[in-house]
This record gives C-alpha cells, structure tokens and sequence, in this order.
C-alpha cells in the first residue's frame, strides 16, 4: 500500500514575512522539494527518477516503462497555480522499498530527507 507524506508548514506566515504572493511561495517550495526528492532517487536504470511527477489535485500515477533506461531523466511536470494541493507522485512498483532504504546509495530514502530539507530552509528563512 503507498504511503502518503504531507507537508505543511507555515506557508502563509513565511510569504507574507517575505512580502510575496503565496502562490509563488507555494510553487517554489514545491518544485525544489520535487528537484531535491527527483535528485535523490538512487538511479540504477533511472526509470524510479524519471517517473516523479508534480501536479495540482489531481495525482499523475504515470510511470516509465519497466524497460527503460535513462540515468538523467525526470519525470512529468503539470500545470503548478499554487493556488490549489500540489501532488509529488511516483507510482513505480519498487519506490517505498527504496523510500524505506533499499539502495545503499539512499539509506534514509528520498521524500523524507526531501521534505526535511525544505523544512529546514523555510525556518532558517523565518
């Protein structure tokens, strides 16, 4: 069964100590945990790094073919208002053996170290 992992942080309080919209906020601390959790996926073909995908509302559960190989690629990027639930998704069968510290090369897993990292940053900003 796949785990969800939420993040919420004081999104509000953070744009408006910064003087910016929080749309922007919203769609800026979203892309850099989807790049960070994306950069941290341990790559053997590349298929689980390829096959995150970031959108609104409505989770992408697309994932790459079980034959593909690509060390580099990155997965589906949709339309990011900020304005509404963003979804970080990653559908392939194998990823929260991975999450949960399979591969020696992400011991502590991805998502996790991703939305501490964001955590972090957005209270070292405050």
């Amino acid at each position: 069964m796949a785990k969800n992992y939420q993040f919420s942080v004081g999104l509000k309080q953070f744009a408006k100590q910064l003087d910016l919209d929080l749309s922007t906020v919203v769609r800026k601390v979203s892309f850099d945990i989807w790049n960070d959790v994306t950069r941290l996926t341990p790559v053997d073909t590349g298929r689980a790094r390829a096959s995150w995908n970031i959108t609104e509302e409505i989770a992408n559960l697309s994932t790459k073919p079980k034959n593909y190989k690509n060390q580099s690629g990155k997965g589906e990027i949709g339309s990011i208002s900020g304005k509404r639930n963003v979804m970080i998704t990653n559908n392939v069968e194998y990823i929260e053996l991975l999450e949960n510290g399979s591969s020696k090369k992400a011991p502590a897993g991805m998502v996790r170290v991703a939305l501490a990292n964001a955590a972090a940053s957005i209270k070292v900003a405050y």
